[in-house]
């Protein structure tokens, strides 16, 4: 008994170590962040209207917003309380989502369809699902495009499908792993994947993938709160 106390204790103040890391490093990046977000649209208020200096300065604002959420993201994965949803709407989170990646290389490569009904409401965590979202849609571009990325919203469920090549059948168990490097071409994920699949579970919910290769790959997330 008393080993196992000291293993606990030593596990418990790892990760309190982990969470005092993550706090500080998410206040060092956040105030450099604010003032590079100030300066962008300042710029961005002086350029010409529907210029391409505008264009890429809307990018880099999106950008900018896409890191301080996945600060955000991070500091609530390493909370001790899941963070009370809200009252979304659905579409606009997910052309959010999709407008953060148009800097991306590789991105207008991907057909992308939002098929979520206008004025949907679901209840989730904004800055959480926005992360989830970024993440599925850049793995998309990185590893199915040229393809078509549709989102659908039914029964409850969020689904992000594509008709690229899809996924090695025996791939398909390890796709969340942390850098996770294909059987089949030697690819790495990344932590991209594995990262959707902790913040689903933050958030109570699950999420399921299928594929099948050269038709496709589908994402399903389930929530335990609807809209």
């Amino acid at each position: 008994l008393d080993a196992f106390a000291r293993v606990q204790d030593r596990f418990e103040r790892a990760i309190a170590h982990e969470r005092e890391f993550v706090a500080n490093l998410g206040h060092e990046i956040r105030t450099p962040l604010a003032a590079l977000r100030t300066d962008l649209e300042l710029l961005e208020s002086g350029a010409p209207a529907d210029s391409p200096q505008r264009a890429r300065l809307q990018r880099a604002l999106a950008s900018v917003d896409a890191v301080t959420a996945s600060l955000e993201a991070a500091r609530r994965l390493s909370a001790r309380r899941r963070a009370p949803a809200q009252t979304i709407d659905l579409a606009a989170c997910v052309d959010d989502a999709w407008a953060s990646l148009q800097a991306l290389r590789g991105a207008g490569a991907l057909r992308f369809a939002n098929e979520v009904p206008p004025g949907t409401r679901v209840a989730a965590d904004r800055h959480a699902l926005l992360t989830i979202l970024r993440n599925l849609f850049r793995n998309a571009v990185e590893h199915a495009a040229p393809a078509r990325c549709t989102v659908r919203f039914a029964a409850g469920r969020i689904e992000v499908i594509d008709d690229g090549p899809g996924i090695a059948p025996q791939d398909l168990p390890f796709v969340f792993d942390r850098f996770f490097r294909s059987r089949e071409d030697g690819s790495s994920l990344g932590i991209g994947l594995t990262i959707v699949k902790r913040l689903v579970e933050r958030l109570g919910g699950t999420i399921s993938v299928f594929s099948r290769e050269g038709r496709g790959t589908r994402f399903s997330l389930r929530f335990p709160v609807g809209g």
